[in-house]
């Protein structure tokens, strides 16, 4: 990876890490999956583009291309929406966003005097990355009214190649984009008013404008998710108001100079931003060798298992302040949780590639690292990355030593919800330098048929309702599956065939399924029955009852009425293959 790139990539980072619109992004990633590259275009680079919404590139004629991605993806484009209904309580107003967004620019930077001019513009996004600022809203946009027809029309598309210039500037920006919106089958015409400002060889672009839900047959919803329970009338606006902004430039340093604007504009100390930037490089250095690892050899390249270690220890780091003698601090590590990850092999028929499940569910021991922040010595850096971006979990609501036995590190981690499981994977991948993630659904029902299935001697090998441990001398066994509270420890009961530990019982797990509207677990929990312990158990999240007991705004991170959701790891073996583990511990 070029310095440059690491520069971007570091400087993208921190961007969304700082800007007040992260909070919006990162405080509720309720889409029900990891989509990666569901366009399938994020890949390309300015050179493989010949055509943009209609207009043919000519090099020759001073054109320049810049592909459009995401911002939250590390990119240079966003659509943010804002919209509204009247309710029987007054009026409500929501926020969301797409991140899953790809497409192309075509424009002719100034020469001189000359101003420069956009020709097009062509941009599709992935229904399905929806996000709002309340995942019960984003549940039910997607699963539960499924106001989009994503399994027909999965994308929507904006195409625009004529640009005319608007005298009025002060009224309505400086141009009028004129194309094409395509959503849920239905193509309109549409017009939007931008502002362009063009500085050298970088392009800047505003726009807000608003559409009509009823011009492309979205669902209106009358009566809200809340009000099926409590009696609550509301009717949804028609109008849904868009905001568009995108900086692009043939040269990569200058959409750094203008994120970097927006940072101080939101009035972080150039100290801070030295400090968290320092940061983020040295945690960038494992995924970066990775990376290069990985850009010489071809994806698609056969995984021979037999050159891959047949298991391999990894380190979750836990952090600490160190006190030097001269009374100065700085963070470092206090010592490293180590866990195992098993080889499971693949599968071709079923399209399943072999990858590695980790020996144990996570645990406290692990996880506490990251939600408690030890990673991140500046206690103001802390309370900003929790009570403002929603980068981290708040602390639990109630005693969590009581409600989740988070006291015991070898207890599996639990009560949480999706985005955390996902945030957590992600960090552990920037620590290791590997590919760590939920497992698919197919993948765990692989892995769980590999390991023997349902073993004929439950008791031995699965914690549940029935063997639920109790204290025999002060109380009577629980009365009821709803009456379990506890958990024992991660890995007391007998492994499967491969090795892996509490794939029934215990913690549920949360899997990535294949209908991207789901939040499923797998696996039952303490509170399954025996007769229900089997290997098609499921649950799917439901954005209400789980949430039951919050009374505060925290609770995307954490699910108090769901207490036996929790995380099975996956590594990618391709990461294995190309970044192969040492089984040290890095102060080894």
């Amino acid at each position: 990876m070029s310095k440059l790139k690491t520069t971007l990539l570091v400087a993208v980072l921190l961007l969304n890490t700082a800007l007040a619109g992260a909070a919006l992004y990162v405080a509720n990633l309720s889409k029900p999956a990891d989509y990666g590259d569901t366009l399938g275009l994020l890949a390309q680079g300015a050179g493989d583009i010949a055509q943009v919404a209609g207009y043919t590139v000519d090099p020759a004629a001073g054109d320049v291309v810049v592909p459009l991605k995401a911002m939250q993806r590390g990119g240079n484009f966003r659509i943010d929406f804002t919209a509204g209904k009247a309710t029987s309580f007054g009026r409500e107003e929501h926020e969301g966003t797409w991140d899953e967004l790809a497409g192309a620019v075509v424009y002719r930077p100034g020469q001189g005097e000359q101003p420069g001019e956009l020709a097009a513009i062509e941009v599709t996004f992935a229904i399905t990355s929806l996000r709002t600022d309340a995942l019960p809203l984003t549940n039910t946009v997607l699963a539960g009214e499924k106001w989009f027809d994503y399994e027909n029309h999965p994308t929507a598309v904006f195409v625009c190649d004529t640009i005319v210039p608007h005298l009025r500037v002060e009224d309505e920006g400086s141009h009028y984009l004129q194309g094409q919106f395509s959503l849920n089958g239905i193509t309109k015409d549409l017009t939007i008013p931008a502002t362009l400002v063009f500085s050298g060889q970088t392009l800047t672009l505003d726009a807000s404008f608003e559409l009509l839900r009823s011009d492309y047959e979205v669902e209106k919803r009358e009566g809200s998710l809340a009000g099926s329970a409590g009696g609550m009338v509301s009717e949804v606006d028609d109008a849904v108001q868009l905001h568009v902004r995108m900086t692009v430039s043939p040269d990569p340093t200058a959409v750094i100079a203008e994120l970097a604007g927006v940072v101080e504009a939101q009035s972080l100390e150039l100290s801070k931003v030295s400090q968290l930037l320092e940061r983020l490089e040295n945690r960038m250095r494992n995924v970066e060798a990775w990376e290069s690892r990985i850009g010489t050899s071809s994806p698609t390249t056969p995984i021979d298992t037999a050159n891959l270690p047949s298991e391999f220890r990894d380190f979750s780091p836990e952090y600490a302040m160190l006190t030097h003698e001269d009374g100065t601090e700085e963070p470092g590590v206090k010592n490293f949780s180590p866990f195992e990850m098993v080889l499971v092999p693949g599968d071709a028929a079923q399209g399943i590639a072999p990858f590695y499940m980790s020996r144990l569910e996570v645990t406290w021991a692990m996880f506490e690292a990251w939600s408690y922040c030890r990673d991140i010595a500046d206690v103001q850096e802390k309370e900003r990355l929790i009570e403002v971006a929603r980068l981290r979990p708040s602390p639990l609501y109630g005693d969590p030593n009581e409600l989740v036995q988070m006291d015991i590190p070898g207890n599996p981690a639990r009560a949480i919800s999706r985005l955390t499981a996902e945030a957590f994977c992600k960090w552990l991948s920037d620590q290791t330098g590997r590919r760590y993630r939920l497992p698919t659904e197919a993948e765990w029902e692989h892995a769980f048929t590999l390991g023997g299935g349902v073993p004929s001697d439950l008791d031995a090998h699965a914690w549940y309702y029935e063997n639920a441990p109790y204290d025999e001398f002060f109380g009577d066994p629980p009365a009821s599956p709803e009456a379990v509270e506890e958990v024992p420890l991660a890995g007391s009961k007998l492994p499967n065939a491969l090795g892996i530990h509490d794939m029934l019982g215990s913690v549920s797990e949360w899997v990535i399924p294949s209908n991207p509207a789901e939040r499923a677990l797998r696996g039952g929990n303490m509170q399954t029955r025996m007769a229900d312990l089997t290997s098609d158990w499921r649950d799917v999240e439901d954005p209400v009852a789980w949430h039951a007991l919050y009374p505060q705004a925290e609770s995307e991170y954490w699910y108090p009425s769901y207490q036996f959701g929790g995380i099975r790891l996956v590594c990618e073996a391709q990461s294995v293959q190309d970044y192969p583990p040492t089984g040290r511990a890095p102060q080894e």
